[in-house]
């Protein structure tokens, strides 16, 4: 079953874009996840070009709560990425739905929910330790849009030739002219690139500011921004989302830190070594500094070694980790783990006919509906079988099996396709594990067997516990037999009570 997935954040000229390039990459993140996102951003016209060909609902969202309620009102999971709302509006939200927060400072407090900050600071921020409250911090979870997910290594070049100049979405202190022609006079040699957002008023200015070897990328796509920062060998750069994007190219960087909110951002990065920190003001001070800084990553030592830092903190799989956590969190609240009934009989045999089931079986023939009928209608009746399912809103994503002969029980273990992400596997075994535990103790042992070239079942049983002791040969194929000890596991579990 896809998801409705609500994303409400804001950006605009004024406030910048970089709320809402975050929230394209969890929209990305979730779509390739199969469900279905929705932006729903206050903002104006200028925000158009980066939501072309995404659903979107365009209007200020926390003015008008009441359309906002209705609009996401079917939505599984809510993110919201905004430094507007407070409590109060957080808990007008679904109880029926999981809540991301999106904080970048410990900037409130919330309700219920899972808190995500990835900058690489976010563990200095003391979150309170809040019942209901998962916290997805550090830069495992830096959220880059899709064209970040997966790029090339850099190389560093022995000479600076390149410099990129970007101030994200917006250049809302006129820095960008001021930097150019400071460059201009001390980099006259090298080629400058300057990144022009759709909120930028001032491109006049930095066409005024522009010696003969520099170029304007206007409105660049994703795709664009990703080939202009493999192709520089420096930056400068403001403090927020596109710092975490350089870091991932790899691009050795001068941070200025535009807005206060930036600051502890750009002094951490400074801090492992990656960029260099500088705090814009009016005076020339600044521009001296940012020169200044620059002309340290001459050395092509000094830019290898930061390139590998940035490079090595961020690996673009920031977006897809938190994606793939919140469709599990909500999974998990409300999937529903049951003994098989007759009604699943077609739900059952459509997991059971999955091509990668059948690839992953003893047997990888096709099952007819016949057969199949007849052979779940025993099952149902055979006392000697615990035959499980997980459903999730009407929809049969999961089986679980264990047939018991002497004091060994066998187990079978199924998840559809797009649900193999979301520890739904373990949910049932530890499920399955217990009913064993309570209800049967004439058996001592459960036994998986499973092919060699099956990672994700082989990680699945040795994380929870199994242990690989043979492997052996059924049907002419090769396998490997693991088995779980539930004589000691119903110790453990007698102790504790």
């Amino acid at each position: 079953m896809a998801l409705d997935i609500a994303i409400l954040t804001d950006g605009n000229d004024r406030v910048g874009f970089g709320h809402v390039t975050r929230c394209l990459a969890l929209y990305d993140a979730f779509e390739v996840c199969g469900h279905r996102p929705t932006l729903v951003i206050n903002g104006d016209s200028t925000v158009l070009g980066l939501i072309a060909n995404k659903r979107h609902v365009l209007f200020a969202w926390l003015a008008n709560t009441q359309k906002t309620l209705r609009i996401i009102d079917n939505a599984a999971i809510i993110v919201v990425d905004s430094y507007a709302p407070d409590l109060s509006f957080y808990k007008l939200l679904s109880e029926d739905s999981v809540h991301i927060y999106i904080d970048d400072g410990n900037r409130t407090e919330y309700p219920k929910g899972i808190v995500v900050n990835g900058n690489i600071a976010s563990r200095r921020l003391h979150y309170p330790d809040q019942k209901d409250m998962t916290y997805l911090l550090g830069h495992q979870y830096i959220i880059l849009r899709r064209a970040f997910w997966n790029v090339a290594a850099k190389e560093t070049k022995s000479t600076i030739g390149t410099i990129l100049i970007t101030f994200g979405g917006c250049d809302v202190k006129n820095m960008t002219p001021k930097i150019l022609r400071a460059l201009a006079s001390s980099y006259p040699e090298a080629t400058k690139r300057v990144i022009v957002g759709p909120g930028f008023s001032n491109i006049r200015e930095i066409q005024s500011a522009a010696d003969d070897k520099t170029s304007l990328i206007i409105n660049p796509k994703d795709t664009t921004i990703r080939e202009a920062m493999q192709e520089a060998d420096v930056a400068i750069s403001a403090g927020g989302q596109t710092l975490n994007e350089l870091a991932r190219m790899g691009v050795p960087t001068v941070a200025v830190s535009v807005v206060p909110n930036q600051m502890s951002h750009v002094q951490a990065w400074n801090e492992v070594g990656f960029a260099d920190c500088v705090v814009w003001t009016k005076d020339k001070r600044t521009l001296n500094s940012v020169i200044h800084n620059v002309d340290k990553l001459r050395d092509k030592n000094t830019r290898e070694e930061r390139s590998k830092i940035g490079a090595s903190c961020v690996d673009g799989l920031g977006a897809q980790r938190v994606a793939q956590f919140c469709a599990a969190s909500y999974i998990a609240d409300y999937v529903n783990i049951r003994t098989a009934l007759p009604k699943d009989v077609i739900g059952v045999y459509e997991l059971s006919n999955d091509r990668d089931v059948r690839e992953n079986s003893l047997n990888s023939d096709s099952i007819s509906l016949g057969q199949h009928t007849r052979w779940f209608a025993e099952k149902l009746h055979d006392q000697n079988s615990l035959f499980m399912v997980a459903d999730l809103s009407g929809e049969l994503i999961a089986q679980v099996r264990l047939e018991i002969t002497n004091n060994t029980a066998n187990t079978s273990l199924s998840v559809k396709n797009m649900y193999r992400r979301f520890g739904l596997g373990r949910l049932l075994l530890e499920r399955a594990v217990f009913n064993l535990k309570t209800e049967h103790n004439e058996v001592d042992e459960i036994k998986a067997v499973i092919k060699p070239e099956n990672d994700a079942s082989i990680r699945l049983f040795t994380r929870f516990g199994f242990k690989c002791k043979r492997t052996t040969t059924i049907n002419n194929k090769t396998v490997l037999e693991f088995f779980y000890d539930l004589t000691t596991a119903r110790r453990e579990l007698t102790d504790g009570i």
